[in-house]
């Protein structure tokens, strides 16, 4: 904690520099790598379901304020920010090391909920309910497809 607390600014450059050099990891994480992180999922569905997450939050029914869109931007900031510090006062071995170890993208799943209803336009999507059904049967079919094949191949 004296290594954050006397550099502020180094330690703000580590976890932003964790984020952009991780990113690819983080987002494969938080989409899916299942089991005890040693079963992934095909390579096409990493893309497909981020633009199914994307589609999802545009157009989410909520009508949001400014100023509750300024508390959900900085609580979700404040969140992530949180836990890029505890891993790294905890599982980053030394302190003042370039990189947070530890991060997955799994810890920021409750976060997304709160992020993308900031990019909602509170508009109906056509067909909603079947994509909402297809996504969530495909999800299934991959997740049980690809944690079979692990184990059985």
């Amino acid at each position: 904690l004296a290594f954050v607390l006397a550099h502020p600014i180094k330690t703000c450059w580590i976890f932003l520099k964790t984020a952009i050099l991780k990113f690819h990891v983080l987002a494969a994480y938080f989409i899916g790598i299942i089991g005890y992180i040693n079963v992934r999922l095909p390579v096409w569905f990493y893309p497909l379901y981020a633009a199914l997450i994307c589609v999802g939050a545009r157009y989410g029914q909520v009508s949001l304020s400014l100023r509750q869109k300024l508390v959900i931007l900085l609580g979700s900031f404040s969140t992530i920010f949180a836990i890029f510090l505890f891993l790294y006062l905890t599982w980053t071995t030394p302190v003042g090391a370039p990189l947070v170890q530890g991060v997955g993208g799994r810890y920021l799943v409750p976060i997304a909920f709160m992020f993308m209803m900031l990019f909602a336009k509170n508009k109906q999507l056509k067909h909603e309910r079947m994509i909402a059904l297809a996504s969530g049967i495909l999800s299934v079919v991959v997740t049980i497809t690809s944690t079979f094949l692990y184990f059985y191949k």
